[in-house]
This record gives C-alpha cells, sequence and structure tokens, in this order.
C-alpha cells in the first residue's frame, strides 16, 4: 500500500512565451509506531518555530500514519518528542532535518 499527500501549483507565464508551467509535490505519510506490549505511546511533533506542538497517541502494537506535519514544508527541521503516560514528563526533542524525510 503507497499513501502520498500532493500538492500542485500552477503558473500561467507572461507574453510572449505563453507557457504553462506546473510543480507536484509528493510528500509521503510519517508512520509512527508502538513496539511496547503495554499503555499508549503519545508522540509530538514540531518545527521549532511555533510554541505549538502537534500531539499523536499510539496505543500499544498499533500504529498511526500523519499526513501533516507541523509547519507545513517551510519550517528547516521536524522536532519529535515522546511520552509514556499523560502525567508523565516529555522525552528530550529529537531534530531532524526536513529534507531528509519530506
Amino acid at each position: 500500500e503507497l499513501s502520498l499527500m500532493c500538492d500542485t501549483v500552477a503558473v500561467d507565464s507572461p507574453p510572449p512565451a505563453r507557457a504553462r508551467v506546473a510543480t507536484v509535490v509528493l510528500q509521503p505519510m510519517l508512520t509512527l509506531m508502538n513496539a511496547l506490549p503495554i499503555g499508549s505511546l503519545t508522540i509530538s511533533l514540531g518545527d521549532g518555530n511555533t510554541p505549538s506542538w502537534q500531539e499523536v497517541e499510539v496505543p500499544s502494537m498499533e500504529r498511526r500514519n500523519t499526513y501533516e506535519l507541523p509547519g507545513a514544508g517551510r519550517a528547516a527541521q521536524l522536532l519529535v518528542r515522546a511520552r509514556l503516560a499523560k502525567n508523565a514528563p516529555w522525552s528530550e526533542s529529537v531534530a531532524f532535518q526536513r529534507k531528509t524525510i519530506c
């Protein structure tokens, strides 16, 4: 199974060229997996530019797919942190360069 998020932009060039240029951006989904035999894992995604984080809860022995990443492709990095319970502290953030995953 292959799932992709697609964004297209079409631009008409000014005369005299009379050409239409299209850009297509394909972004694969990000799959988050919880291989822990007990409890839920909450994963939080951020971009480092805004104080808000996108949280995804992944039940034990399941996976979740996310198609929207924070920053909508504008941020240079994706920050990921996790916690094992609602009242547990967050882990240290791990930074991924966005160009390596998008």
